[in-house]
């Protein structure tokens, strides 16, 4: 298995568990606010185009358990990570 279906598989454990335990996929910004709090995570809406997004749509700031995404993304859906120089992880939309 590459990297690339390890991911996949990982993503569709997590989606079928949730799901398994009253998530509801067919509103995807509260499943996926639902997973954030099981992670302890702070999921904050930015305006498109804001500085702390670092050009991108969405971005995991892991220091402050955190996810920045902008205010027009709805769907968390497909995504792949990306690592930058100075240690920043990013959500990538596709």
């Amino acid at each position: 298995m590459d990297r690339i279906e390890a991911i996949h598989a990982r993503a569709t454990d997590i989606h079928n568990h949730l799901v398994n335990n009253g998530g509801d996929p067919t509103k995807p910004y509260e499943f996926v606010l639902v997973e954030a709090g099981v992670r302890d995570l702070e999921v904050r809406r930015l305006p498109a185009g804001h500085p702390q997004l670092k050009s991108g749509k969405a971005l995991l700031q892991r220091a402050s358990a955190t996810i920045l995404h902008e205010t027009r993304v709805i769907c968390f859906a497909t995504h792949s990570w990306s690592r930058t120089k100075s240690g920043t992880t990013n959500l990538v939309m596709k």
